[in-house]
């Protein structure tokens, strides 16, 4: 229970950040923890239930659930795992899955598919087992069996395990950019489309702004393309718009990496490299927005990526 008070101490009045993945993270951990909180405690009948589950004595299911009563916790502990393990499927940062916070829980999109499923908390309904569905067709291939029991627990755990090992190779790389930013544009940076995004998100609204402006300006005019959620802007317009709003920036730092890693358009492509490193190198001149920059980073890599590591790692000690 220590170690739960902990985790629930860490997640009291933390703001990750603003992208969509995280948002859906957030709802994750309060199913898994808030709302299923007997289940971290032990000698409870919601751990036994859950014991049970690992051991593969029982497993869950709509109509174990209609006819059992005390599993309201346990529906949303898997409720939350299911939900994570989906986020993560693309990889940190590319969740498949929007949610929206509606009067009986949550409605959660799915957009790679266009559908949406009516989460209510601690029901294992048929709109709950259609998050299985969805959950079993992406780790497994099929989704014809609504049971969820000790082999969808055994591959949330090891997409957990896999998504530590990541979140660790991305703190160290953030504190090692963080020591000098314009490594990010030289040959021997890796992961350039995952390292690039920290970078700009790391730059203070005003000056992230001036960036999208500025490369937008070099844009042609009909320039077309996709937002994150497929819709189709004009780039130069859409990233020669000022705005201070950061999740709004983040959004057209999104379609500026696509711009930037474009293989289709490599006109463009060199044109927005160019630009954009021209523009951190002149930035980076002035020792104040390096500063900053640096601090910016190495918070991101100390708060953020050291809770969410913490955080896994309990879940997968328990699982």
């Amino acid at each position: 229970m220590e170690v739960t008070a902990q985790i629930l101490g860490l997640l009291e009045d933390t703001r990750f950040s603003t992208e969509n993945d995280l948002s859906v993270l957030n709802t994750g951990l309060d199913l898994l923890f808030k709302q299923s909180k007997k289940i971290w405690e032990k000698g409870t009948k919601e751990r036994a239930a859950l014991l049970e589950l690992l051991s593969g004595k029982a497993a869950l299911s709509r109509e174990a659930w209609q006819k059992s009563g005390g599993l309201a916790e346990l529906v949303c502990f898997v409720q939350g795992c299911i939900l994570i393990s989906l986020s993560l499927v693309n990889g940190i940062g590319r969740s498949p899955l929007a949610i929206q916070k509606t009067a009986a829980g949550y409605k959660v999109k799915i957009t790679s598919k266009l559908q949406s499923v009516n989460l209510t908390p601690g029901l294992f309904d048929a709109e709950t087992e259609k998050l299985v569905k969805e959950f079993k067709s992406s780790f497994f291939g099929t989704g014809k069996d609504m049971t969820f029991g000790k082999n969808d627990l055994a591959v949330i755990k090891a997409a957990f395990q896999e998504t530590v090992v990541r979140l660790k190779n991305e703190q160290a790389f953030l504190e090692n950019i963080a020591a000098d930013p314009l490594q990010i544009f030289t040959a021997k940076a890796s992961n350039f489309a995952n390292g690039l995004f920290p970078v700009i998100a790391a730059l203070p609204a005003e000056t992230m702004n001036t960036l999208l402006m500025h490369i937008g300006s070099y844009l042609p005019a009909e320039l077309e393309e996709q937002t994150e959620e497929r819709l189709s802007v004009n780039a130069r317009t859409y990233l020669t718009t000022s705005t201070q709003d950061l999740p709004e920036l983040f959004k057209k730092s999104r379609l500026l990496l696509k711009l930037y890693f474009g293989k289709q358009k490599e006109i463009i492509s060199i044109i927005v490299r160019e630009k954009t490193q021209e523009f951190f190198r002149r930035i980076l001149e002035n020792t104040a927005v390096k500063k900053q920059l640096k601090d910016n980073l190495l918070a991101t890599a100390n708060d953020q990526f050291s809770l969410r590591i913490k955080i896994f790692e309990g879940l997968i000690k328990l699982l």
